[in-house]
């Protein structure tokens, strides 16, 4: 569920930015990317790992 808001927003936000600038969109798709490496590197090692702030709003969810 973590991983499914992360780069739901990231997309989005990422399209938004297209509209208002390449640079933006580029920078949010590599900072995309650096969140997907780091989530595999940590799943791989068996870690549970929350990302920075999508991981509160996910445990709020799950503990309704």
């Amino acid at each position: 569920m973590q991983s499914l808001i992360t780069f739901l927003g990231l997309w989005v936000l990422g399209i938004i930015l297209g509209y208002i600038s390449g640079i933006l969109a580029v920078l949010v798709n590599l900072l995309g990317l650096i969140f997907w490496i780091l989530g595999m590197y940590k799943a791989y090692k068996g870690e549970m790992y929350k990302f920075p702030i999508v991981g509160d709003i996910v445990e709020k969810q799950i503990k309704k």
